[in-house]
């Protein structure tokens, strides 16, 4: 926790929390904003002390669906793939490669508009019991009757939006949820670990070079202390050599 509280607590940071997606993608960010949520940038120089940029943790948007038509080369359903120029990401896949895409940029705005219109009881964080008599509780349900997967979109960016927001003005990652009573004081860290080895949920995942190399473990987050029914383990990972990042998602 001290380490944390340096990392946080100086101008020179070598943590960002909720870089802005023009700071991370060095391409046109209309489309890459409906399925890429910034969670956090690290400056490398915390682990590979001669490289002093950014690379970032991203979480993604996925309804957890097992549709082969959306994986390749650059993404699988827990791998995606980037390449690293001047601390920015090139994303040499296709943004379209998501589910429901046709309708994300529909959804992204009713979220951005359902949050300014009930700013404050979105921001205020409420016992479990004020939850369900809200009409934050109503709204949830009635989307959910639509669509599993329009309820989650909303619901998720929401989150992200508020926890953003609340991080802003406090420093503290306090996630909304349905039950929010577990989150009511206890924020979350922004980062799980930052260089060694990773400590996997699942199999081991290290990816590897042509050579047989595994690629530098930048560091873990969690996606959940960010937004609702974000990835649990996120595992960032970078080849020195070719600047390819590869980042792993795990569910315990």
């Amino acid at each position: 926790m001290k380490i944390l509280k340096k990392l946080f607590g100086k101008p020179e940071n070598a943590v960002k929390c909720f870089p802005e997606i023009n700071d991370v993608f060095e391409t046109e960010t209309e489309n890459l904003d409906l399925v890429f949520f910034p969670l956090c940038s690290i400056n490398l120089k915390k682990v590979i002390p001669n490289r002093d940029e950014w690379i970032h943790f991203i979480d993604v948007w996925n309804n957890g669906e097992v549709d082969e038509s959306f994986f390749h080369e650059y993404r699988t359903r827990y791998l995606i793939k980037f390449q690293l120029e001047d601390s920015k990401y090139k994303y040499l896949g296709s943004e379209k490669s998501f589910p429901k895409y046709e309708f994300l940029k529909t959804w992204k705005k009713e979220a951005a508009d359902e949050l300014e219109n009930n700013r404050l009881t979105y921001l205020k964080v409420i016992d479990s019991a004020e939850f369900q008599k809200s009409d934050r509780k109503l709204m949830e349900d009635k989307r959910n009757q639509v669509e599993f997967d329009y309820f989650l979109y909303i619901d998720q960016l929401i989150t992200y939006f508020v926890t953003k927001e609340r991080f802003k003005k406090s420093g503290k990652l306090i996630v909304l949820k349905s039950n929010p009573k577990e989150y009511k004081v206890k924020p979350r860290n922004p980062i799980k670990q930052i260089g060694g080895k990773p400590n996997w949920l699942q199999r081991d995942q290290t990816p590897i070079d042509e050579d047989g190399n595994p690629f530098t473990f930048i560091g873990e987050v969690t996606g959940f202390n960010y937004m609702k029914n974000g990835s649990e383990g996120i595992f960032l990972f970078l080849n020195e050599k070719s600047n390819e990042v590869v980042q792993v998602i795990q569910f315990g």
